[in-house]
């Protein structure tokens, strides 16, 4: 009934799957976006089979970050010509600094956050770790934690046991509306997600919200996200798994106000001048025009 001149699916399985069975039987182009965890977690054999048979289908393909490039390329080096990276887009215009005004709960509150899936893979069990390390510098240092997961029951364990109780607060799941208020009260966002046996982090989109909105950032050095963070530039790298490492960066950061106001302006600057929906937007569009041609 439509006259489809493309598809354009998203994730390699299973979207990607449905979209290049379509294609064989309706000869329709087609594009496929891997987004990492479509990818890094899923190693077997009919996972690699099925993955093989996507990309050799698909047209097009576009990876969220130089990591997930890489790894595809080292599952499918024949592919590697019809493989790009172009990575998600930010809302720049909803994600940006804001002047607001703390609520008086957070008023003399030094204040750490993080926003993601409570997954083992986000590393917050190491940051948890930190707190003790980061509260005998800073008393008033408060862990504030957004978003819900499977790993929440053995954090909130884990919490319960450790000299950290009194300094981290689970906030539940926000909407974005919310969120952009908690980047402007945060007075340092971090991401300690690891590389493990369940994948990595790709790119990390809550990452670039938050610098979208001119937050100092601290990330581990894995997958992605030393394609965001120029150590020392806009954001501080750290080692995975390394408690003492992310209590060291904590610290530096709610030490040195000026440091800290200065890489969340530059990593401001460089989500906004690479990663805007704007400029993301176009490159879609050119990859779109070059298939259907």
């Amino acid at each position: 009934k439509e006259n489809i001149s493309m598809m354009h699916a998203h994730w390699i399985l299973p979207q990607g799957f449905v979209a290049a069975i379509l294609k064989k039987v309706f000869g329709i182009p087609l594009l496929v976006t891997i987004h990492g965890s479509d990818l890094f977690p899923l190693k077997s054999f009919i996972f690699i089979r099925l993955q093989s048979f996507v990309l050799g289908n698909a047209d097009f393909v576009t990876v969220n970050s130089i990591a997930a490039k890489n790894e595809l390329i080292k599952r499918f080096p024949g592919y590697s010509k019809k493989i790009k990276v172009v990575p998600m887009g930010v809302d720049t215009g909803l994600f940006r600094k804001r002047n607001i005004k703390r609520p008086s709960k957070y008023a003399n509150k030094k204040t750490l956050l993080f926003v993601g899936r409570l997954s083992d893979q986000k590393g917050l069990q190491y940051l948890i770790d930190a707190m003790p390390s980061i509260v005998k510098e800073e008393a008033s240092a408060k862990l504030l934690i957004i978003g819900e997961g499977p790993y929440k029951p053995e954090l909130e364990k884990k919490i319960s046991e450790s000299k950290a109780k009194n300094y981290v607060e689970f906030l539940g799941s926000l909407p974005s509306s919310e969120i952009i208020k908690y980047h402007n009260y945060a007075d340092v966002f971090i991401l300690p997600s690891l590389a493990n046996k369940t994948g990595t982090e790709a790119l990390g989109l809550a990452l670039m919200e938050a610098m979208s909105s001119g937050c100092a950032v601290i990330g581990t050095n894995v997958g992605g996200i030393p394609s965001l963070i120029k150590n020392g530039h806009n954001g501080i790298l750290v080692p995975q798994k390394d408690s003492k490492e992310l209590a060291k960066a904590v610290i530096m950061l709610l030490k040195n106000r000026k440091k800290a106001e200065r890489m969340g302006k530059n990593a401001s600057d460089f989500i906004r001048r690479n990663y805007s929906w704007d400029k993301i937007g176009r490159e879609f569009i050119n990859i779109y025009k070059s298939i259907i041609k």
